[in-house]
C-alpha cells in the first residue's frame, strides 16, 4: 500500500509520526531545505531515515516554489537523496548529473503554465522519460 512517506516538516513532526501513529523511522523520507552548503550536522538530524529529499528554502512554502538548490551546496552530501527544487524537463539531466542525487522529485516543474496545481501531461512525460533514460546510463542500482 504505502511504502514509504515524505516528510515536509523535519525531525520533530517525523519523530511525532513516529511515536503516535506507528510509523518505521525507516519509511519516513524527511525534506531536507536548503539554504546554504549541507554540512554533515545538516543531515544527522535525520539519522534514523535511509533517504533525504533535497529541496530548496522557501521562507513561506514548504515545496512547488520553482527554486533550485545551488548544486555547489551539494557537495557534502553523504546519504542517498532525492534532488527537489525548479526541476522541469530542461535542466533535470544537468542537476542529477552534477550532483549524488539517485532521482528527482517534480512539482511546478511540470505544470501548465500559467495554471498552478494543474499538471501537464507532455511535461511530466518528458520528466520521466528523461530521468528514467539517465537511471540506464548512468546505473544508479
Amino acid at each position: 500500500l504505502l511504502d514509504y512517506l515524505q516528510i515536509a516538516d523535519g525531525a520533530g513532526y517525523q519523530d511525532a509520526l513516529c511515536r503516535m501513529a506507528g510509523f518505521r523511522r525507516e519509511l519516513l523520507w524527511p525534506v531536507l531545505r536548503v539554504r546554504r552548503p549541507v554540512a554533515l550536522a545538516d543531515q544527522l538530524r535525520f539519522c534514523g531515515s535511509p533517504m533525504l529529499l533535497v529541496d530548496a528554502y522557501d521562507p513561506v512554502r514548504p515545496g512547488g516554489t520553482g527554486r533550485q538548490v545551488p548544486t555547489e551546496f551539494l557537495g557534502e552530501m553523504r546519504r542517498p537523496f532525492l534532488l527537489a527544487g525548479g526541476l522541469r524537463p530542461e535542466n533535470v539531466a544537468s542537476a542529477l548529473q552534477a550532483t549524488a542525487a539517485i532521482g528527482a522529485d517534480v512539482a511546478s516543474g511540470v505544470e501548465v503554465p500559467g495554471q498552478p496545481g494543474r499538471k501537464d501531461p507532455g511535461a511530466l512525460r518528458a520528466f520521466i522519460e528523461i530521468v528514467r533514460g539517465l537511471k540506464r546510463s548512468i546505473n544508479f542500482d
